[in-house]
């Protein structure tokens, strides 16, 4: 019964479902019942679920309305994921990027503080007290002490 209605709707076994036999023994243990299990692949559940309703009057065939959904569905989950792959290519570029110029900020840092003699430290200590309000001379601070 179950795959007659399974064919009506366009879905071939072993393509779209598999009948799995069951097999259990009855509660008093004299004999046993057989049931099939109807396993759909995703797909077809999708279909399934998109070709079963026809009402009259309907003008939309379920069959093409859900074979065309589908394939939308793809087409919107392939875009989604060139998206994330473009996202993590560009996460991966920046962060190499933020490596780079962080090596070069330290190398910039050593190279001010080869500069800085020991008499200039108290005047830039004094001038880094006065922008130590500022966020953006934060890291000045660590090459002035």
């Amino acid at each position: 019964m179950i795959a007659i209605g399974l064919n009506r709707l366009g879905l071939e076994i072993d393509v779209h479902y598999q009948i799995i036999h069951k097999y259990e023994r009855t509660k008093n243990g004299r004999g046993s019942t057989t049931s099939n299990i109807y396993m759909l692949t995703p797909e077809a559940f999708f279909l399934a679920l998109t070709r079963a309703r026809h009402v009259q009057g309907q003008t939309v065939d379920p069959e093409t309305y859900s074979t065309y959904f589908q394939f939308l569905q793809k087409v919107v989950k392939n875009y989604s994921d060139y998206q994330l792959a473009v996202a993590n290519i560009r996460i991966t570029a920046l962060a190499a990027e933020k490596n780079m110029l962080t090596d070069d900020n330290k190398g910039l840092l050593e190279k001010v503080d080869g500069l800085i003699t020991d008499r200039d430290r108290p005047m830039l200590a004094a001038i880094a007290k006065m922008l130590r309000a500022c966020p953006v001379f934060c890291e000045w601070s660590y090459v002035i002490q």
